[in-house]
């Protein structure tokens, strides 16, 4: 009787354990089941890719145009002119159908470009203003048309050269008159001013072409050309521009010693001032007025020593051919 007691409870034993089991595994399934319904799936969404460059309004595509040419072209005389006006909040950008310059060349937008006119020197067309992305840039002067790029290629050419920076603060100053403006006819007055200047500048280019000193243009080995950059210590940016003719837009020549002990000369201060001579030696170009401490320039390796003749050239600074690699090696003095 008592074993037959036994055995039942030890079954009703089990048995409520496994009830309890069951119950708690049903309760633990419906929890689990409504956790998923009411917790949110969390997801990522793709980050969208953004194109710095394709959607520019029309003053920083016009900003970006005049860096950009600043540094494609650094010999171009009305571009470097708008560069330094724009520097100094005296640029004047105004919007033409058709340009008509001085020295008789026309320049005309069609329907879907816009043409800008820059401080009545230079040219700047606009391919598609509505659309950045698409659009290309034409760049000319008063004389010809300089060059084209896309936006795209613009943007990156200014940003590998370090010039983001500068574009931006340029952009703030910049004013552009969008009103479609209509050029003036040139009254007869003007023409005959402009004949007149014409003939004067013809004057002046036969007298240099004659070149009544006698001097001969000095011309600057391949090593030296180029535009070359330097940061000082506190990062501020110099440039320097060599061509075969001269530095900085400033023409270079021969030692004429005929010239120099010339009572002409010497009692002529711009006249002295005015030239500039230059001589190679050891590699070692020197340039300047002549009877004052010349400028030197040393090519050596991958960058030029640029200095005065009265300064060491362990103590001057060095420049390089991009902005970047200036940057890396900024001058200790």
């Amino acid at each position: 009787m008592n074993k037959n007691k036994q055995r039942t409870y030890l079954w009703v034993g089990l048995s409520i354990i496994f009830v309890l089991l069951a119950i708690f595994f049903a309760l633990s399934f419906a929890n689990k089941e409504r956790q998923q319904k009411v917790m949110p799936i969390k997801t990522t969404a793709p980050k969208k890719k953004s194109n710095d460059w394709a959607d520019l309004s029309i003053r920083q595509i016009v900003g970006l145009s005049i860096v950009y040419t600043h540094l494609k072209y650094p010999d171009n005389e009305a571009w470097n002119d708008v560069y330094d006006n724009a520097q100094n909040n005296k640029l004047e950008v105004r919007r033409f159908n058709s340009y008509h310059f001085d020295n008789d060349r026309s320049v005309e937008a069609s329907a879907s470009q816009r043409l800008y006119i820059l401080n009545g020197k230079a040219a700047l067309v606009i391919t598609n203003a509505d659309e950045a992305s698409l659009s290309t840039i034409i760049m000319g002067d008063d004389e010809k048309q300089i060059g084209s790029v896309n936006l795209k290629t613009a943007y990156e050419y200014v940003k590998d050269q370090g010039q983001l920076g500068f574009w931006k603060a340029l952009c703030k100053n910049l004013e552009v008159d969008e009103q479609v403006s209509t050029q003036e006819p040139r009254s007869e007055n003007d023409t005959d001013q402009a004949d007149n200047d014409s003939n004067q500048d013809s004057a002046s280019k036969s007298d240099n072409s004659n070149n009544k000193y006698g001097l001969q243009q000095f011309t600057i080995p391949n090593q030296f050309i180029g535009k070359w950059y330097s940061v000082d210590k506190d990062g501020k940016v110099d440039t320097e521009t060599v061509t075969t003719a001269g530095v900085n837009g400033h023409p270079l020549f021969k030692m004429n010693k005929k010239l120099v002990n010339s009572k002409e000369f010497n009692n002529n201060a711009k006249l002295r001032d005015k030239i500039w001579f230059a001589t190679m030696v050891d590699g070692v170009l020197s340039y300047g007025v002549y009877g004052t401490d010349t400028q030197t320039m040393k090519p050596e390796g991958d960058h030029m020593i640029m200095g005065a003749s009265n300064v060491p050239f362990k103590y001057s600074p060095k420049y390089y051919r991009s902005l970047a690699e200036a940057k890396q090696h900024p001058s200790k003095y």
